[in-house]
């Protein structure tokens, strides 16, 4: 049978003419070889070997045009893989906007409640604006690192695939 691996074709040239390439390989990919013995004509002895060298040129053709399928495949993969990864943070950072957002917005709410009970010298009140604010502000930066883990671990699994 033909070797699998080993091309022993010392010289490739583009077939000339017209004439599709029917076959394993198609049109676009299929080329002639050269003699390997470096005549040009003077008949004999040849055809065994050269019918040989046909098949495993023929079967490296076809290997190569199903490399090239398989390139242009993972090219779209990846493409489409980087697209995602490329949603995702941008979610990512919509949600971190939004976090900071909800947190202005609450610092916004309770400041002026703390600066009231302050100056109404109500320190118990003051006191319990500032823990209600606190607890505003941790329960939220929870939140932000939870998604922000959430969001993270779908990007590490998108990037492994």
């Amino acid at each position: 049978g033909a070797r699998r691996g080993v091309c022993r074709v010392a010289l490739r040239r583009p077939a000339e003419g017209g004439g599709g390439g029917g076959g394993a390989g198609g049109g676009a990919h299929r080329q002639q070889t050269a003699p390997l013995d470096g005549g040009g004509g003077g008949g004999g002895g040849g055809g065994v070997g050269e019918s040989a060298l046909e098949a495993e040129l023929m079967a490296l053709e076809a290997d190569y045009d199903a490399m090239l399928d398989q390139a242009e495949v993972m090219r779209e993969t990846i493409g489409a893989a980087t697209e995602r990864v490329e949603a995702v943070m941008d979610e990512l950072d919509e949600e971190r906007r939004r976090g900071e957002l909800n947190v202005q917005k609450v610092l916004a709410f309770m400041l002026p409640r703390v600066d009231a009970a302050r100056a109404a010298g109500e320190e118990a009140g003051a006191r319990k604006a500032e823990a209600a604010l606190l607890q505003a502000e941790a329960r939220r930066e929870v939140e932000v690192q939870r998604t922000a883990a959430f969001w993270l671990a779908r990007v590490a699994a998108l990037e492994e695939e």
